[in-house]
């Protein structure tokens, strides 16, 4: 599984991780200090890797 923490202000960002096919599960309010807006919020994207794009299935057909 994958997690990303992505700020809400960041439309391309989020557009980006969407159709990555990650989810939106959570939101950190207030949880990025931005330069012009203050702060704003961040939300916390998921997907569920297979196993062919694990990190750690890769390391492990290496041994």
């Amino acid at each position: 599984m994958q997690y990303n923490l992505v700020v809400a202000t960041n439309r391309r960002a989020v557009r980006l991780w969407t159709k990555l096919g990650f989810t939106t599960v959570g939101i950190l309010p207030h949880a990025f200090q931005h330069a012009k807006l203050g702060f704003v919020d961040a939300l916390i994207m998921y997907k569920q890797l297979e196993a062919s794009q694990s990190i750690l299935a890769d390391a492990g057909q290496r041994t």
